[in-house]
């Protein structure tokens, strides 16, 4: 689906639960950052949090 939106020009910010709540939660101050940033200076496709491979 990301794909498919990125080739109709779509930005696509992906945010993960595991972001918004549970005991691995990312604060809301860095998340509402990490957000401005992806949305002022991101790439067609982000994800939150950030997925090491």
């Amino acid at each position: 689906m990301q794909d498919k939106l990125r080739e109709l020009g779509w930005r696509v910010l992906l945010v993960w639960e595991c972001a918004l709540k549970g005991k691995n939660k990312v604060p809301l101050p860095q998340l509402t950052n990490d957000i401005t940033n992806w949305l002022r200076h991101g790439s067609s496709f982000a994800e939150l949090p950030e997925v090491v491979e």
